[in-house]
């Protein structure tokens, strides 16, 4: 399929990832544009352009340019979603793409308290730790996603959608750290079997984390010496 769709993103950042999950889903060709944030790509003059808050990811699809991870997932199934045969990722029927949104949602406030406990920028920027202390915030969060499994295989319903790829990228942040209490949320491990064999899982999830993980893992190392 012809598409000129411009993908900008940062492997290791969440939002991208998730965005990054929708295109490959939805089986669309699309330009990759890496912005590098570390190196402060993402304050030029000419990315303000695609993205005035200057974050990523970000997308131009013909003269649309439109940033906010959500956002764009959502434009993306909206408009191609349907001809990939892939429309049940955000669905048009209105109540049940209403559900979608509310998780949506709802998958920012999991993100948050996920991010309380993992501390990303705290530990790369600031000489902070995994905030420890956190810990019973990251658990609320998997129990919530547990209670959302309890009738069906994925987070709205029996079929993949874009909720569940932003519930994955936030659970994953757990990945950077030693968390080990997944046992405690049996629905949760089975639900991230179903998302870690999605054909595209290796390259927009696995080996982006291993990377960040690895980083991660050496400024805490680093704090300790």
């Amino acid at each position: 399929m012809s598409c000129n769709v411009d993908f900008y993103y940062f492997t290791v950042s969440p939002p991208s990832r998730a965005v990054w999950m929708t295109l490959e889903e939805l089986g669309i060709k699309y330009n990759e544009h890496i912005v590098d944030i570390s190196k402060g790509e993402h304050k030029t003059a000419d990315y303000k352009k695609i993205s005035f808050r200057q974050k990523v990811p970000a997308i131009k699809d013909g003269d649309l340019c439109l940033a906010e991870s959500r956002a764009i997932a959502a434009y993306l199934v909206s408009e191609y979603g349907a001809q990939q045969k892939k429309q049940y990722l955000y669905p048009q029927e209105s109540k049940l793409r209403a559900k979608i949104d509310q998780h949506l949602y709802i998958g920012e406030n999991i993100f948050d308290q996920i991010q309380a406990y993992v501390n990303v920028g705290g530990v790369l920027f600031r000489g902070e730790k995994t905030r420890l202390e956190k810990v019973d915030e990251a658990k609320a969060a998997l129990g919530s996603i547990e209670f959302m499994l309890e009738d069906h295989a994925y987070t709205a319903g029996d079929k993949l959608t874009i909720a569940d790829f932003f519930y994955y990228i936030a659970i994953q942040l757990l990945s950077l750290t030693d968390f080990d209490e997944f046992d405690k949320f049996p629905k949760v491990v089975e639900w991230k079997k179903k998302m870690q064999s999605l054909p595209y899982h290796k390259k927009t999830c696995d080996e982006p984390m291993t990377k960040f993980r690895q980083y991660y893992q050496h400024v805490l190392s680093s704090k300790k010496e």
